[in-house]
């Protein structure tokens, strides 16, 4: 029996409790939505607040930046109409002042003109003179090489024709010996030995010929080269010839 009412009243006291339990929650979740309610309240009327002074300051900067640019267009205005004032007027000095510097450089061109006209002229004179004189110092030069040259090509085929005639006389000598030495040895009949001396002999002519045909070519390819060789000094009095 005392156990039973134990357990009874216990499970009273249990229940009192969990109801209690329970009403605390209610309490506390009532509390919880009227504080999200006065939260969300707050936010909204701070949120139109703010909305409020964002539109009252953009209104305030729109109306401020329209003032500030419209006092930026009049002063840009004002200082453009200035400028170009300014610069009409330093136009207007310019082209004046390039005209008279215009006058003033056509009249000083006209005497550099006329006194570089004179100058040039005697230039031309004084040049003129000087190349003739140079000209006329050349073609003495030139004659005198060339007669220099003629006279050295003369002495060289003199003693060229001498050397050949006298190395002639030595070869002629020289067959003349051996020829009768080889009668002396060997006689022969006077037909043979007459022919073979003659063949020899015209041999050694043809030699000699050849020798000196040989130099007059030399000789004249020298010469040709020298008179067709051009020179600087041909090439500057060739015009004034």
């Amino acid at each position: 029996m005392n156990r039973s009412a134990d357990m009874q009243r216990l499970s009273e006291e249990i229940l009192v409790a969990y109801e209690r339990r329970i009403q605390q929650l209610a309490d506390l979740r009532h509390a919880t939505h009227q504080h999200i309610r006065h939260a969300s309240t707050t936010r909204q009327q701070q949120a139109a607040q703010q909305a409020a002074e964002r539109a009252a300051y953009t209104r305030q900067l729109r109306t401020t930046t329209q003032q500030q640019q419209a006092a930026q267009q009049a002063a840009r205005s004002a200082q453009a109409q200035a400028l170009h004032a300014e610069l009409d007027g330093y136009v207007t000095a310019l082209r004046a002042d390039t005209a008279a510097q215009v006058q003033d450089y056509a009249a000083q061109h006209a005497d550099m003109a006329a006194t570089q006209a004179d100058t040039l002229h005697a230039y031309v004179i004084a040049l003129r003179a000087d190349t003739a004189v140079q000209v006329q110092d050349y073609q003495t030069q030139r004659n005198a090489m060339a007669a220099s040259e003629r006279e050295q090509r003369a002495t060289a085929r003199r003693e060229l024709a001498q050397a050949v005639q006298s190395m002639r006389a030595e070869l002629q000598a020289e067959h003349r010996q051996i020829w009768l030495s080889w009668r002396v040895v060997e006689p022969l009949p006077a037909r043979a030995t007459a022919f073979e001396g003659e063949a020899t002999l015209t041999s050694v002519n043809a030699i000699l010929d050849d020798a000196d045909q040989f130099a007059r070519q030399a000789a004249a390819r020298t010469a040709r080269a020298t008179r067709h060789t051009p020179s600087r000094v041909d090439d500057a009095a060739e015009p004034y010839a």
